[in-house]
């Protein structure tokens, strides 16, 4: 066949092609195959058939020109005419050579390595419907039928076709999206995510379907489809490369190659940055977007549709799911909202990170405080992190310890979002980066002043002590763990400024809101608590200790407060006990909170007596410990009884404690010390005098000074029969005390027991009389002359006059004895209580007066009956007399009618 037959034949085929003529031109192409060679064929269709074509009708022409074989029409096709007869052949010819037609493959496929015909020639016809007709639908029946037909085929249409498709007409139909197949082609990166999302992130409209709709349809699709055909560009440069001298490239080029082949790291990125702008709508999309493995590819996605060499590996998924996991976290960081509606859902992206990388559970982390998170954190982990960490360019670094998805970084940004949580309820909202920032790698100084900030705001804005008091709890939440004290290592926003410092700030802002009482009535019970929790009571170790310390520190503020100085009494009487053995009933060992829980502590002072020897000594000790425990008010009396005054119960304390030690030093056999204690610890004045009542018993409390007395007045030791005159008389001393303590009601007793102790006095002063006399007489005998060797006897004239010598020295000396030794009865001492009503309380002084003026009593009166003789004008007064002028005083005084005595007149 000539040049111009093929001439005409190719403006004939041509004319099929612009006329939209298919079957005819099909035909032709059938006829005439070593003519319209199958690429010339296609490059005809590719220039002149309209692009409005409905793509049925020359889906089949071209897939048996892409198998290289062209069979007849099915459909009957009308006579094709010969050449034009209007056209000469060197016209033919020269229209021929004018022809411009378009290429299979523009160069973007030959830059991306696409070599099948088939794919070029598709790709490039459904661009041309696009920018022609606008109807990406039409494109879309184009390419349809052959979607297995090559891989690059199917990357496009899933890379850039289907996105297009669903903004434009599936999600946003009524919005004026005016972009074409080529224009979206160029755009790259944050440019096309910005465009793909921009209906996504501009919308206000509740009733859309959230952000994670266009993230998996839109975004992932073209984010997938777009990594394949970079991956196949740079397999293909890397193939020329080989049949190429290379050229060496700098190593920092070989990072460039990592992010951009995949494509979402621009997607990380653009998160982040999102996170920044509106925080609310990132979470939703961490939320509810599970990232690179979660794709939506529709019918392109099904198996049948996947070539092997398709989209995404699933070993690419998986390499590329644990960026995007770190980008979540690190959005929680990048944002600079602190509402709590932020902070709730930056918890629940932190939940789906631990749920995502299969962590392991922590359990109740909702719950958990920040305090206790941040005791799991290990040292070694809080020392690596710096400040780098926090900046914007390095969130998506896989070194960045902070956002890398790990159990030590999940827990560490759990405690910072607790922690804001609890800045927010003290009116101090921060963002969970700066709250990081502060806790991390911020001064003590910087910490106390932002600290002082919200106790400042607190100040006007508290009106309530239970406020402060949840207040000073969130701010203690804030502050360091007991297991990181002293360590520096902290996570906590105000884990280095001293809990003295901000407690002092605390109590600052509460006086100055006039909650003087609250404060006080905090740091009391703040000191009970230790003091109660203590093991010992010694103030220089424990929790008394602690308390003490407490107690001094605040003391100095409130100088008037009654609590402070029952504590400092507590504190005081328990370090006191603290040097004495003590221990409980059952051999519980005695620990401080044992005094507290007595309505009557004073009783522990009885079980230090009876538990330490000779501890009775220590009186004025024990009575300072007695009267301590009086100053702490731990005693819990009748309600219906009249409280008494401090003095009073201070009383009652010493007269106890005084009556406990005369009690001890008598079961230890200590008479003397007893009787030093009473006659002149036990005193005898009237207002410690027992009160009398008219009607009803006495209170026991002020009974114990004349019980001691009483009982020692008993005291016999060992019960010895041979008793000392010089016990006697102390007992009888004792005795007196007694009876001018004593209530009346207990008189009769002691009187019994006086008498008892008088009769023994005088039957020892008779036999000890005896006994003088009898070693008297022994002593003036006079030695026999006549026994002496070579003596003479006396004659009777000498024997006489000694005879009459010894009977007036006999005689002189019972007259003697008999004044200065006479029993005196108890109705003597009644009669000389009488004498005392009128004179002062010395009456037997009075009664030695008159005696000496030679008053003679009867025989059997008693002392009071004789005359008293003093030979040698010696005037003596005799103890008794002294004991008894103080008993007959005190009988005289009121109690005289018990035992009938007459009055002073009469007798």
């Amino acid at each position: 066949m000539d040049e111009s037959t093929r001439a005409h034949l190719l403006l004939k085929a041509i004319q099929f092609a612009a006329s939209a003529e298919v079957p005819a031109l099909h035909l032709t192409i059938h006829q005439h195959p070593e003519i319209l060679l199958p690429e010339l064929a296609l490059r005809i269709i590719l220039t002149y058939l309209p692009e409005s074509t409905d793509p049925a009708e020359y889906h089949g022409l071209i897939l048996q020109l892409a198998n290289g074989q062209v069979n007849a029409p099915q459909r009957s096709v009308p006579q094709i005419n010969g050449p034009d007869q209007n056209i000469s052949d060197s016209e033919a010819r020269l229209r021929v050579r004018r022809l411009h037609l378009l290429p299979i493959a523009e160069p973007q496929e030959i830059q991306n390595g696409c070599d099948n015909v088939l794919e070029q020639f598709l790709v490039h016809r459904a661009r041309q419907i696009d920018t022609e007709t606008g109807d990406l639908f039409l494109a879309q029946q184009l390419l349809q039928p052959f979607l297995t037909a090559g891989s690059y085929l199917q990357s496009w249409m899933i890379a850039y076709l289907l996105p297009l498709i669903r903004l434009s007409y599936n999600y946003y139909p009524d919005r004026d999206i005016n972009i074409s197949l080529s224009d979206f082609e160029k755009l790259d990166g944050h440019a096309a995510i910005d465009f793909l999302l921009a209906e996504a992130v501009s919308s206000t409209n509740e009733a859309l379907p959230d952000m994670s709709r266009d993230l998996r349809g839109i975004l992932g699709p073209w984010v997938s489809g777009n990594s394949a055909t970079k991956r196949r560009k740079t397999n293909h440069n890397r193939n020329l490369e080989l049949e190429v001298p290379r050229i060496e490239q700098p190593r920092n080029a070989e990072n460039k190659t990592v992010a951009s082949p995949t494509g979402w790291h621009d997607v990380n990125e653009w998160l982040l940055e999102l996170a920044s702008r509106d925080f609310l709508r990132a979470a939703d999309a961490f939320e509810k977007w599970n990232g690179p493995g979660d794709v939506d590819l529709g019918e392109l996605g099904s198996k049948e549709n996947t070539l092997n060499v398709g989209v995404q590996h699933q070993e690419d998924i998986s390499r590329l799911v644990r960026p995007y996991i770190q980008a979540a976290m690190a959005a929680i960081y990048r944002t600079n909202e602190t509402s709590i509606a932020v902070l709730e859902r930056s918890q629940h992206i932190l939940r789906k990170v631990v749920q995502h990388e299969g962590l392991p559970n922590l359990p109740g982390v909702d719950e958990r405080p920040a305090l206790e998170v941040d005791e799991e954190l290990s040292d070694e982990f809080l020392d690596n992190l710096s400040e780098a960490n926090l900046l914007h360019n390095s969130f998506l670094s896989s070194s960045n310890l902070l956002t890398t998805p790990t159990m030590s970084a999940v827990r560490l940004t759990w405690s910072f979002l607790s922690s804001c949580k609890t800045m927010h309820q003290l009116h101090h909202p921060i963002s969970c980066r700066a709250l990081a920032e502060l806790s991390l790698f911020r001064s003590q100084k910087d910490q106390w002043v932002e600290l002082r900030k919200i106790i400042s705001g607190a100040v006007a804005r508290i009106n309530s002590y239970k406020e402060w008091s949840t207040y000073r709890f969130q701010i203690q939440s804030l502050s360091y763990s007991n297991s990181r004290r002293g360590s520096g290592n902290t996570a906590m926003p105000f884990g280095r400024v001293p809990t003295v410092e901000w407690e002092k700030e605390i109590l600052n802002g509460m006086l100055r809101t006039g909650y003087r009482d609250e404060v006080e009535n905090a740091i009391v019970n703040v000191a009970l608590s230790l003091y109660n929790g203590a093991s010992n009571g010694n103030k220089n170790r424990g929790g008394v200790q602690k308390a003490y310390n407490i107690c001094s520190t605040f003391k100095e503020y409130f100088p008037q407060s009654k609590s402070f100085r029952q504590l400092e009494a507590l504190i005081s009487a328990t370090h006191a006990m603290s040097f004495y053995s003590l221990t409980l009933e059952h051999g519980v060992p005695f620990q401080p909170v044992n005094i507290r829980a007595q309505k009557d502590p004073l009783p522990l002072i009885s079980k230090i007596l009876s538990q330490n020897l000779k501890s009775y000594t220590k009186l004025d000790d024990l009575v300072e410990i007695g009267q301590n425990l009086v100053r702490a008010d731990l005693f819990q009396g009748d309600k219906e009884s009249p409280v008494e005054s401090l003095d009073g119960q201070l009383l009652v304390a010493r007269r106890r404690v005084n009556a406990m030690c005369i009690e001890a030093a008598l079961a230890e056999h200590d008479f003397d010390t007893a009787y030093s204690y009473i006659m002149n610890r036990v005193s005898q004045s009237p207002k410690d005098a027992a009160p009398r009542p008219e009607g009803g018993q006495e209170d026991d409390k002020n009974d114990t000074s004349w019980r001691a007395a009483y009982l020692a007045g008993q005291y016999n030791l060992d019960g010895r029969k041979s008793v000392s005159l010089r016990r006697l008389e102390q007992r009888m001393e004792i005795l007196s005390v007694a009876l001018f303590l004593a209530p009346p009601a207990n008189l009769a007793d002691i009187l019994s027991v006086w008498q008892s102790c008088e009769d023994e006095h005088t039957a020892l002063l008779v036999r000890e009389t005896a006994d003088e006399n009898q070693w008297d007489s022994k002593g003036d005998q006079k030695v026999s002359v006549a026994s002496l060797p070579g003596g003479f006897v006396p004659s009777l004239r000498e024997q006489d006059q000694a005879t009459n010598e010894s009977a007036a020295k006999a005689r002189n000396k019972g007259a003697r004895t008999n004044h200065e030794e006479a029993p005196i009865g108890l109705f003597d001492v009644a009669r000389g209580a009488a004498a005392a009503l009128g004179r002062n309380a010395f009456p037997l002084r009075e009664a030695a007066q008159s005696g000496k003026q030679g008053k003679v009593a009867s025989p059997g009166g008693g002392r009071g009956g004789r005359e008293a003789e003093n030979h040698g004008g010696e005037e003596r007064t005799r103890k008794r007399d002294m004991v008894a002028s103080a008993v007959t005083g005190g009988l005289a005084s009121g109690i005289g009618w018990v035992i009938g005595a007459p009055p002073a007149a009469k007798s």
